[in-house]
């Protein structure tokens, strides 16, 4: 004979019975529990869908940024007649000027002055038939110093904009550094510039 829950009144504990409930029963189903993950599931890949299509048109308008710049310093080159690069590290990329005897920074052209690369991002340089990477590394070194700015710009590479309107040939490819995707700029001797986006490589 079933005891009776001491709370319930007689016809309460009835219809529980009835509908197929007891006291034992409360809690979630191993049914439900799926439901809550498969749910779970369905946020987090429509979180990481929003999430690539801004890291990609943040990426396009980097490549559409440096390959302007880079067009306004080729016609710098020649209609002031100086030797011009393009200077990157894993901090920054910068325009500088030859003075004869040493590269310097266009610090005070509004246009071609430094600029930081964006958080997280991965520039993989092919220049001579080799291939150097950068990643955005913005934070201090682990004893809290920074390089200077002789070390910095010792760790650079430069594609050169010539008087003659020449330009080192070179292959630029950013991608940020949680994915394989990304865009590649191209330059060629004659000063053109290309940006191939991932569906034509």
């Amino acid at each position: 004979m079933s005891r009776l829950n001491p709370h319930l009144s007689r016809p309460a504990y009835a219809r529980l019975l009835k509908a197929g409930v007891n006291k034992k029963s409360f809690g979630f189903t191993l049914l439900e529990m799926l439901i809550v993950v498969f749910i779970i599931g369905i946020i987090l890949s429509m979180a990481t869908l929003s999430t690539g299509p801004q890291q990609y048109r943040l990426l396009k308008e980097e490549a559409q940024r440096i390959t302007t710049l880079m067009s306004l310093a080729r016609q710098e080159s020649i209609l002031e007649a100086q030797e011009l690069a393009f200077a990157l590290n894993d901090k920054t990329y910068q325009f500088q000027v030859f003075d004869g005897k040493t590269w310097l920074s266009l610090a005070d052209d509004e246009v071609l002055r430094e600029r930081q690369l964006p958080s997280n991002m991965v520039l993989e340089v092919n220049l001579y038939g080799e291939t150097i990477t950068f990643t955005s590394d913005n934070s201090e070194t682990d004893d809290g110093d920074t390089e200077s700015e002789e070390e910095e710009d010792e760790n650079r590479i430069r594609i050169l904009f010539l008087s003659s309107g020449e330009v080192t040939p070179f292959e630029l490819f950013l991608r940020y550094d949680d994915q394989d995707q990304g865009l590649l700029v191209k330059g060629d001797m004659m000063g053109n510039f290309t940006i191939i986006e991932e569906d034509e490589l």
